[in-house]
This record gives structure tokens, sequence and C-alpha cells, in this order.
């Protein structure tokens, strides 16, 4: 039998069996070493190998995500420090690892929103490494949408003010859903962006609420319209990983999740302005690499708030 052993943030082996031993013996290899082989379906502590810390796993139950907070069958999911990793989060952790990076400072803390905003934008561009490429071609996807749609409303202004009304909330679900996707580490299409017309009801529905409840606010003061606007921020995150979910349990959900979180996101969003600037001396073209930034690390937030409402 061959084993493999972490070192650090870097993967060792193969060695047989009985170099395995040795090593154990020597103590090169300690409880708290993560080991492998054929016979595992996971990663796991050399010391809870006997001691049924893996039986989550061999018993076909269910474990948390300690990324991304999601509940996936445990046998499907690599576990870590005594943390399971589910299949979607696991390239980009493993790949923040293997470059010698920290955890998430929420790592296994059930995604309480307390990662530091700059951790946020950190694991973006970490995400984004390699991939500007994808994230620049669906903003060029996303723009010659909404060019289509204002030339439509420019030949057409009533069609095309109707249409623009009717196709904002599926396409805004799907604008939403690359990203959270993308955060996560998937190869995403870019034909997401009309995915959520099979549920245009609710997108609709989500969108129009969304719109009206703000107005109101903003009609009473400017300051109750921004916080009810940063309460209902993870709306559209929230209806495209659930597209079964009611226009309005997506928002009573959304604050759920920003209570007490609002001005730490209001924050994030701050951090951007600079950068905005700068991009208006680029006649815009800086926009194409600002907003895969931008989106992901709003991703990001998405996926450290989600976890103070139950069974998000």
């Amino acid at each position: 039998m061959e084993w493999y052993y972490a070192e650090g943030s870097s993967q060792k082996g193969p060695i047989s069996d009985s170099d395995f031993k040795a090593m154990v013996e020597s103590g090169q290899i300690t409880s708290k070493t993560l080991v492998w082989n054929g016979s595992m379906k996971n990663w796991a502590e050399y010391g809870t190998i006997a001691s049924g810390a893996t039986a989550a796993a061999s018993a076909g139950q269910t474990a948390t995500c300690s990324e991304c907070q999601g509940e996936f069958p445990a046998d499907q999911m690599v576990q870590y420090e005594r943390h399971f990793i589910c299949a979607k989060c696991k390239p980009v952790f493993f790949q923040r690892i293997q470059e010698g990076g920290s955890m998430p400072s929420n790592f296994g803390s059930g995604g309480t929103g307390q990662t530091h905003n700059r951790d946020l934008m950190t694991q973006a561009r970490d995400t984004l490494s390699g991939r500007w490429g994808e994230g620049v071609i669906f903003v060029l996807a996303y723009i010659g949408v909404s060019f289509g749609i204002g030339i439509i409303s420019g030949i057409i202004p009533i069609l095309g003010n109707l249409v623009s009304l009717l196709v904002t909330g599926p396409i805004m679900v799907g604008f939403y859903a690359f990203w959270l996707n993308f955060s996560r580490g998937e190869t995403v299409a870019t034909g997401v962006l009309f995915k959520y017309f099979e549920k245009f009801g609710a997108c609709l529905s989500l969108y129009l609420l969304m719109s009206i409840f703000i107005v109101l606010w903003m009609l009473l003061l400017i300051v109750p319209g921004i916080i009810k606007a940063l309460r209902y921020s993870m709306a559209f995150f929230i209806m495209s990983e659930d597209p079964d979910i009611t226009a309005y349990q997506a928002l009573t959900k959304s604050e759920a999740m920003m209570k007490g979180s609002c001005w730490k996101f209001f924050c994030l969003n701050c951090r951007f302005i600079g950068w905005s600037i700068l991009c208006l001396f680029t006649l815009g073209i800086g926009f194409l690499w600002l907003t895969p930034y931008s989106m992901t690390s709003y991703a990001k937030f998405y996926e450290d708030v989600r976890g103070k409402v139950a069974g998000s």
C-alpha cells in the first residue's frame, strides 16, 4: 500500500507502507499529520484514522462545508484539520493552501460574517488568479445584452422600457449566479445570464419589490433608503442559489443575513470607490477588470454572512 502525507503546504509521496510506519515511529508523521492512501475516501489526520473521526464519511452522513457552510454527503467531501470541504470549494481552498496562503478567518466558524473585508478581497484576488479572462468575457457579454436593450429603448421607447422592466430581474439573478459560482472555483458559461428566465415570475417579482421598497424608504429619507438597499443586497445571490424561493422570502432572508453587517458591506463597497475613479480615466475600460474584482468580493461576502440564517 502506498501512502501520501502533507508536509507544510506540500503533498509528499507516494511512500511504501513500511516507510510510512518508520516515519510514524520516528515521529516524522505525527497524530496531526494529514495522510491518505488508496483505501481512504478523504485525507485525514493520522491520529483520527483509528479514533473514528472519519466515521461520518463511512456512515453516509452529511457534513457542513467549512468554506461555504453548505450541507453535503460526507463521503463526497475532503476532510482537512477536522473540517470538511465540499467539491465546489476544494479547488480554490487547496490552491490557497498550496500557495502558502492562510485559511479564511471564518474557517469552521459557521459563516458569521466576521471575516475582515481586506481578507475577502484577498480571497477574491486568489479566485481571480489565472481566471481574469473569464471574468472580463462575462462582463463584456453582460454589457452586450444591456447595450442591446438600450438600442431597443432608443428606437421604440415604450417597448424598450417595457422589455427592460421585464428582463432585468431574471438577468440580474443570472448575473449574480455567475459570480457566486465563479467565486467557488467553478467554470461558469455566460449563458447563465439567461438561465433564470425559467423562473421569470419570481425574478421579476424580486426586482420589482426590491425597487419599490427602496424607493418608498428613499421618499422618507435618503439614509433609511440606503440602509434598506444594503439589507436587500444579498437577495439576488439568495435567489440564484434557491430559484424556488419567493421574492418576499429572498428579501426577508437577505435582511436576516445582513443584520449587523450593513456597515461592513457599505465599507466593502467604499473600498472600490478609488478604483472606480481610476477606471474613469481609462474611458471606462478599467471596469472590465474592476467588475470581476468587486463582484467576486461581494460573492465572498455573501458566503461569509449566509451562515447567519439556519438552513441557508
